[in-house]
């Protein structure tokens, strides 16, 4: 069955998991275009210009939480905007430290604190550890 939520935003459109897109006002899909890069993309009215919006970042924008990436399209398609047809990485960002952290973490490793020593205290990985140390310890 085909899922819709609104698109953020704009609350006279909704988007489907199908990747179809409904406007309210109208009360009809919206049939969209092809851009120049092959993309599907449809024009969305907001505050009384339209701004042409790729549907399948209209349909991770609606369906993922933040921090997504988008990779590409399962089957190559770039007009198959399901949600089952995108490819994704949820991974959340790497951890930064401030400016001052990362001073104390270093002046710790010369100190010889292990890299899972400072990662413990600052509550961030080993590898980002490793990484801002520039060595493996």
């Amino acid at each position: 069955m085909e899922e819709w939520r609104p698109i953020k935003g704009n609350l006279q459109y909704a988007v489907s998991d199908c990747g179809r897109v409904w406007s309210w006002v109208s009360g009809r899909y919206l049939n969209g275009s092809i851009d120049s890069g092959g993309y599907h993309q449809v024009n969305l009215a907001h505050r009384g210009r339209g701004r042409g919006r790729k549907i399948h970042r209209l349909v991770l924008a609606a369906f993922c939480d933040a921090g997504w990436k988008f990779l590409g399209f399962r089957n190559k398609d770039t007009t198959d905007c399901r949600l089952g047809n995108l490819l994704v990485d949820l991974a959340p960002p790497q951890p930064r430290l401030s400016a001052w952290a990362r001073l104390r973490a270093r002046d710790m490793g010369h100190r010889g604190a292990t890299a899972t020593h400072i990662a413990n205290i600052f509550n961030v990985p080993e590898s980002y550890v490793t990484t801002m140390l520039g060595s493996g310890r």
